[in-house]
């Protein structure tokens, strides 16, 4: 025992032990002081060497619970960020110059660090904005990297060809004629007739003297077509504009090349502001002034009042036939009307040709066979973008079984059992498609497509042709340079009016004698007040003559015109119109006579006495005041129109056969088109086992009301019945104007309503034309998801709506029955 036991007793022995003790623990306290110091030091010595050691804890014995995922130790995130930068960098060698690159996007923006560009990328993805593209008239082209739903705005546009109709050549009413001059029915631009100039050696030309003075601080344009049927020496056949005045001189004419015979050709001149025409009109001649051996014909011929951008762009970027299409010919006044942007899907072929063979047997959408005699055809027309790449592809059976592709009756690539897919670059705006037999034998085609692009745009597997549309059922105006303009909108349905169009200056208006001019005309004012934008109105008349406008009340004489104080309006009329004198003015009860289409044509010295048809000159069947002030001449519905801008728009909603668009992923074809009439009523003809739209013969319930260029539909009960087949012909002695439909009897439902939509033949008579519209889609799937949530919530409400309005119209039948 190191330590003596020390006893209770205070004694010196004790006391002994009690200091043996003490120095034996001072010994053992600096033993051990000395042993920790000596300890300190070493684990220093140890620390600093383990500071310094390379290998002293390997990596992968160190734990790790970080970012890296799935690195379970020191070692193995670090393998794992190593392979991930191996990856960034393996194409670039040693250095980061991909990174680098890769900061810098397509738009040309370059970001600080590459983290950047992908997260704007990402955003841009799910957020990305509504895309517009602006589309013409026509087939189309958009590119988009998925399906989407599109909207499209429509807006106005109206055409004033200050000849009226007298441009059509459709009579020779007010032309004066010198030489041979008739009208012809076997060479004609549109409607029945043309102007026919049959020169020998002579001058052969019609006049029109118009009192319209062509205003010098306004550019014009006048364009006609002219065919050369023989030319054989100099001189000339074209269009003219000269003096109002006499002797008058040639200002501005627009001829024909002579050298170009047995065709169509455009010729047009403009007429810049400050024009040089001498008086207070302007004469047009036609045909030939000069001593000319020849035949030529004249149609469509017009004169128009254009904005400054569409006068420099005629001849530079509007040029050839195309300014044609710009500014097509229209009777008088017209308005965009008959709008309509439609697409077909991927597959641009319908499952029904348009003609059928008599041999051919059609078993079902996509399915016809040919029990061919001879070499037999069907085929189909459809519209598309010259200079762009289609593919053809079907499964053709027999070793003869052809489908080709033709332009203007040429082949140009075809297909076959053995090679059933070509590729083909179109270099017009139609191509045929023709399902032939080259002999005669038993022949089927199934499975037909026509996509836009190379082969590489084939779908995996069929797809039907899917049409689907947008349409605006509805009358769009504008001013001359757009700037005033209706328009329409289908994501809202909603239709902005700025024009007050078709306005009857009739018998109902509260009209008054103004003043006797002078001897020839006569004024008659309005007191109907009219607010507008301190407007210019536009005024045609029953003969389909656009009256000049100014605004005040010191005006041409004699002249035909519209005159304005910015609130009344102010018509002059020549008096060899209505039959009034200057020695006896009209009151308000005479006045409404000739509104209602009767002209006076005999008088007491007080009063007038007898009326004819302005129209036809026939003789009111009962020849009092009272009878032709209250009733309108037969055919007669008003003396004018006029329209005019809205000093306030007007917002409307727009219902009926609007339609809805989805664009499909890729390249889609779209075509915008306008003299559309929407769901027609029609009642189909019987004839054998077939059910017929439009036939040359039979009732004419079955007939459309208008002379038609294409059919595009047929609906039973509202909805599009994909089992009519739709014909457009060359040859008219089938179908009425080239274009029906049939259906079999089977097929047909006599208990159903049928109406059908077509675009018009004669459009110069129905709409201006559309130059342009707008189209919005969505470019991301995040926005198109957006926007298909828009849409069924819009859907939901107003289905809410339609909802509620019935449960009213229910509960009051219910109220009447209990009643």
């Amino acid at each position: 025992m190191r330590f003596e036991t020390i006893g209770k007793e205070l004694d010196p022995l004790n006391l002994a032990k009690h200091n043996r003790n003490l120095s034996r623990a001072d010994a053992d306290l600096s033993s051990l002081q000395q042993q920790i110091s000596t300890e300190q030091q070493a684990r220093i010595a140890a620390d600093n060497a383990h500071a310094g050691s390379t290998s002293a804890h390997p990596a992968q014995h160190i734990t790790y619970s970080g970012a890296v995922a799935g690195a379970k130790n020191v070692k193995d995130a670090l393998d794992r960020q190593n392979q991930r930068i191996d990856n960034i960098v393996a194409s670039s060698g040693s250095d980061n110059s991909e990174i680098v690159d890769a900061r810098i996007g397509a738009d040309g923006i370059a970001h600080p660090v590459l983290k950047d560009r992908l997260d704007r990328m990402e955003y841009r993805q799910l957020e990305e904005k509504n895309q517009t593209q602006t589309l013409k008239y026509g087939a189309n082209i958009i590119e988009t990297s998925q399906a989407t739903p599109a909207t499209i705005e429509f807006k106005g546009r109206s055409s004033v060809n200050i000849p009226g109709k007298l441009g059509g050549f459709e009579s020779l009413d007010k032309w004066t004629i010198a030489g041979n001059i008739t009208l012809a029915t076997n060479i004609k631009r549109s409607g029945t007739t043309s102007l026919r100039s049959a020169a020998e050696n002579k001058h052969a030309v019609a006049t029109l003297i118009l009192d319209y003075e062509l205003d010098k601080s306004k550019n014009y344009f006048v364009g006609a077509w002219v065919y050369v049927e023989s030319f054989t020496s100099p001189g000339g056949f074209g269009v003219r504009i000269a003096d109002y005045d006499s002797p008058p001189s040639t200002r501005y004419s627009a001829s024909a090349n002579t050298s170009i015979v047995g065709s169509w050709q455009f010729v047009y001149v403009k007429i810049p502001k400050s024009n040089t025409i001498i008086g207070k009109g302007v004469r047009i001649y036609a045909g030939t002034t000069t001593d000319t051996t020849g035949i030529a014909y004249i149609d469509e011929l017009r004169l128009y009042e254009v904005s400054d951008a569409d006068f420099a762009a005629i001849g530079t970027t509007i040029v050839g036939e195309d300014i044609d299409k710009y500014f097509p010919y229209v009777d008088g006044l017209q308005h965009a009307q008959g709008l309509s942007l439609r697409t077909t899907g991927r597959n641009l072929l319908a499952g029904i040709p348009d003609t059928l063979h008599a041999n051919a047997v059609l078993n079902a959408p996509y399915d016809l066979t040919h029990n061919s005699t001879s070499a037999d055809r069907s085929s189909s027309i459809i519209s598309v973008i010259p200079g762009q790449q289609y593919t053809l592809s079907a499964e053709l059976v027999g070793s003869n079984a052809r489908i080709g592709i033709y332009e203007n009756a040429v082949y140009k690539a075809g297909i076959s059992a053995a090679t059933p897919v070509v590729t083909y670059t179109a270099t017009t705006a139609n191509l045929e498609i023709r399902f032939n037999s080259t002999v005669a034998g038993k022949f089927d085609y199934r499975n037909w497509m026509l996509v836009l692009g190379g082969a590489d745009q084939l779908p995996p597997s069929f797809e039907p042709y899917n049409p689907q549309y947008i349409n605006a059922p509805i009358k769009l105006a504008a001013n001359v340079d757009g700037s005033v303009a209706d328009s329409y909108d289908s994501a809202t349905g909603k239709l902005f009016r700025r024009w007050l169009t078709s306005m009857k200056l009739d018998a109902s208006l509260p009209w008054e004698h103004y003043t006797n001019t002078n001897a020839d005309t006569v004024e008659l004012a309005s007191n109907l007040t009219l607010t507008g934008i301190n407007w210019t109105g536009i005024v045609e008349t029953y003969t389909g003559e656009i009256l000049p406008t100014v605004i005040g009340l010191n005006q041409l004489a004699p002249s035909h015109l519209l005159a304005t104080n910015g609130t009344r309006i102010y018509l002059r009329l020549r008096r060899t119109d209505t039959g009034w004198n200057a020695s006896l003015p009209p009151n308000t009860i005479t006045i409404k006579a000739l509104m209602n289409g009767w002209k006076a044509n005999a008088n007491n010295g007080s009063t007038y006495t007898s009326w004819v048809s302005i129209l036809d000159g026939s003789t009111a069947p009962t020849n009092t005041i009272a009878y032709v002030s209250a009733n309108k001449a037969p055919g007669w519905d008003c003396y004018a129109t006029l329209d005019y801008a809205l000093a306030t728009p007007v917002v409307e909603d727009i219902s009926g056969d609007l339609g809805g668009l989805l664009v499909s992923s890729g390249s889609s074809q779209l075509e915008l088109v306008d003299g559309v009439i929407f769901n027609e009523p029609i009642v189909p003809r019987l004839s054998g086992t077939m059910y017929e739209i439009n036939r040359t013969i039979g009732d004419v319930n079955n007939k459309l009301k208008h002379r038609g260029f294409r059919i595009l539909g047929v609906y039973q009960n509202g909805k599009l019945d994909p089992q009519w087949k739709i014909y457009k012909l060359a040859a008219t002695d089938y179908w009425t104007d080239g274009v029906g439909a049939e259906i079999r009897s089977s097929d047909y439902d006599p208990t159903a309503v049928y109406t059908v939509t077509y675009q018009v033949l004669d459009r110069y008579k129905y709409t201006a034309g559309i130059r342009q519209a707008t189209l919005t889609y969505q470019s991301s799937p995040g926005s198109v998801i957006a926007k298909n949530a828009q849409n069924i919530a819009d859907l939901q409400r107003s289905d809410g709506i339609q909802d509620w309005i019935l449960a009213q119209h229910t509960a009051r039948l219910l109220a009447l029955e209990e009643a």
